[in-house]
């Protein structure tokens, strides 16, 4: 009976199981400014940072593409052009995060994507820590996605592919008639497609996406 009842204990404990500015001229019109969202999302993103892909094994390969850098964050911190995205990231106290973490996919701004915001939607993001950090989470996927998985929107019904970020949110990503691939609004650029680093890949961004 003592063993049968250790064994019934065992059972009814929880498994915990990894889840799947520079050129003032650049500005565009205030009214092409992305959506500020103040709170969090439905799902606490809290579940998913101190998930346990946090200490998985990084890979030496993503997307056919073999690694180079050690992690997402060196892969940002060595593209010029993505120095303000960099910035928020440090601001947002994710750093340690997104160096840590393993299969995950950061849509980058670049430093475009940021001139063409008006001051006042800068200001906000640069004093408020939190708000900040869900930025960072909204751009940053719980997954990887290759190039290869992004496909055309097909039929009357946009039959688009989505994901989830670390913050709970979905981006939808698809394929235009041009070639060109987009997440949500947002085309990502054409330079390089699959940015890889240990823990994940990386793409660029023309816009940010909804905060």
């Amino acid at each position: 009976r003592l063993v049968g009842g250790f064994f019934n204990v065992l059972g009814n404990i929880p498994r915990v199981l990894p889840l799947p500015f520079s050129n003032p001229s650049d500005r565009a019109n205030p009214n092409d400014n992305v959506e500020i969202r103040d709170g969090r999302e439905e799902g606490d993103e809290e579940n998913i940072l101190e998930s346990s892909n946090s200490y998985a094994e990084k890979k030496t390969e993503y997307c056919g593409v073999k690694v180079t850098a050690t992690n997402l964050m060196d892969v940002v911190a060595n593209i010029s052009h993505f120095s303000t995205f960099l910035k928020l990231i440090k601001f947002a106290g994710v750093e340690t995060k997104l160096s840590r973490d393993t299969s995950l996919t950061m849509l980058a701004p670049n430093n475009q994507a940021f001139n063409i915001l008006d001051n006042e939607t800068v200001e906000k993001l640069f004093s408020n820590q939190e708000l900040a950090r869900q930025a960072v989470l909204r751009h940053t996927l719980t997954e990887v996605l290759c190039c290869s998985a992004i496909s055309r929107n097909s039929g009357i019904l946009f039959n688009t592919s989505r994901r989830r970020t670390v913050a709970g949110s979905l981006i939808s990503f698809r394929e235009a008639a041009s070639g060109n691939l987009y997440a949500d609004k947002s085309q990502l650029e054409e330079v390089v497609c699959d940015r890889v680093a240990g823990n994940g890949v990386l793409y660029g961004i023309r816009r940010l996406l909804a905060i």
